[in-house]
């Protein structure tokens, strides 16, 4: 598992022609692994036998964040008796508020329109205005989008940007962040890493001992308010907020990656979404060009597959259960008492039998073809059931958004790659990171140089 990540499954199912459900042993702990998407859907309607938060709370917010004891008696200790599977009701209103202020539209419309202005500043100083100049295509859009959304998270007088070094220390964090998850004594196992980590909680701490930032946005406001209502502390919110910048770079950064890679190295690709870009993207006047985030599905596609391509090829997400009691999943297929139910998202997105003979390749038109049949939940990689991701929607227009930005204001070029990198070993964590970065050569477009972009808001609730 720490060599293979979430593929180990995949290599299991693959050498014993993708079982709907298998089970192994680890460590002495029974693991079901699902593969079929109507087994993941029955899973889901089933959770009265399912415990499906302390799994996630251990590995989260002990394993990965680090919160001390108080915080985790906050977060898994229940008022409701015989109740180990329910929120507490610090978590009840914590994602309640979440659900709430992550919804596409108007709720986080002021953090979307600073973000995606943010990065269209940003990204020609950072190296794509260096024309002719080869630059490193992930290293860039690291630094661009968590200078970006460090300002419209916490607002313009912010950590990330007062220290430039936190943003590094993020993401060297980000790139041991399996060892974090398994547990594996990161302390000693990847020191730099986990010094990363405790530097960011300080700073953010420190952020919220000083009040934060009028121009903070709504969702660090809320979430912090709740927080200090029910006494947590500021190590706590410190730790909470590099929870926040996961869910939302862990997802955007390689999303954004992968969606420009198999753009920029299909022509065919290439020449259908820039079409659609260049007739998406209007021109108000000399200077100002408008987005509508919410009519980007209608308007754009092509690119709204290559989106949906990208995150079936390379989502490494999984939902993990503990088996309160013995239950029969199926007629024929008795889930045992203490065991875990895992659902890869890797195990179902790979699986010939979801996805046809090609379910390896990178293929959009999968997408368009009329006869395509596809179960809603064979497509996971926000997760499902009480435990889908509540920022699904607003993560879509800010990753579509930027990529209409990036590729309407410059033509890309890779010299000397004609092939998408290998992807990096992830665990239970995002979007899988490249092997390799690429270089990309820019040149800004005629119109590249707008001084305003303008973003309307039509919601869309499709996911």
């Amino acid at each position: 598992m720490i060599r293979h990540g979430t593929t180990y499954p995949v290599l299991l199912g693959q050498a014993n022609d993708h079982p709907p459900i298998y089970a192994i042993r680890m460590f002495g702990q029974r693991i079901y692994t699902v593969s079929s998407p109507d087994l993941a859907s029955i899973v889901m309607r089933k959770q009265r036998h399912l415990d499906t938060e302390t799994q996630f709370i251990i590995t989260v917010f002990q394993n990965m964040l680090g919160a001390d004891k108080s915080a985790m008696k906050l977060l898994l200790s229940s008022t409701k008796p015989a109740a180990k599977k329910a929120r507490t009701p610090f978590r009840e209103e914590m994602r309640s508020i979440e659900h709430r202020l992550l919804a596409s539209g108007e709720p986080m419309q002021a953090f979307y329109e600073t973000m995606v202005t943010d990065v269209s500043q940003r990204i020609g100083p950072s190296g794509f205005d260096n024309s002719n100049t080869a630059v490193p295509l992930l290293k860039l859009l690291e630094e661009v989008l968590i200078a970006a959304a460090g300002t419209a998270l916490y607002g313009k007088e912010n950590p990330l940007v007062a220290n430039p070094s936190l943003g590094r220390d993020y993401w060297l964090y980000d790139s041991q962040m399996s060892l974090f998850l398994l547990d594996f004594l990161p302390r000693y196992t990847v020191s730099e890493a986990f010094k990363a980590r405790e530097r960011l909680v300080t700073a953010f701490s420190d952020y919220h001992v000083h009040g934060g930032q009028e121009d903070m946005s709504d969702i660090v406001r809320g979430r912090s308010e709740v927080a200090r209502r029910y006494g947590c502390s500021d190590d706590y919110l410190g730790r909470s907020e590099v929870e926040l910048l996961n869910g939302l770079l862990s997802n955007m950064v390689p999303t954004v990656f992968w969606m420009l890679v198999h753009i920029l190295l299909d022509a065919g690709l290439a020449e259908r979404v820039s079409s659609e870009v260049e007739s998406f993207v209007q021109e108000l006047d000399a200077d100002t060009l408008r987005i509508a985030p919410g009519e980007i599905r209608t308007g754009c596609p092509v690119l709204v597959a290559t989106y949906q391509e990208a995150l079936r090829l390379y989502s490494s997400s999984a939902r993990a259960y503990q088996v309160m009691e013995d239950f029969m999943l199926t007629d024929d297929c008795l889930l045992r008492k203490n065991s875990i139910i895992t659902i890869p998202a890797e195990t179902i997105h790979r699986n010939p039998k979801n996805w046809g003979p090609d379910a390896l390749e990178f293929n959009v038109d999968r997408w368009f073809k009329p006869d395509r049949t596809l179960n809603s939940s064979a497509w996971v990689p926000f997760g499902g059931g009480s435990s889908i991701c509540p920022g699904r929607f607003f993560v879509f227009d800010m990753i579509l958004s930027t990529v209409i930005v990036v590729l309407h204001s410059y033509d890309l070029r890779t010299p000397g790659t004609e092939q998408p990198p290998g992807r990096k070993t992830r665990v239970m964590s995002g979007i899988r990171i490249p092997a390799d970065d690429i270089d990309v050569i820019a040149k800004r477009k005629k119109h590249g140089n707008v001084r305003k972009w303008v973003f309307e808001r039509k919601s869309s609730k499709e996911t």
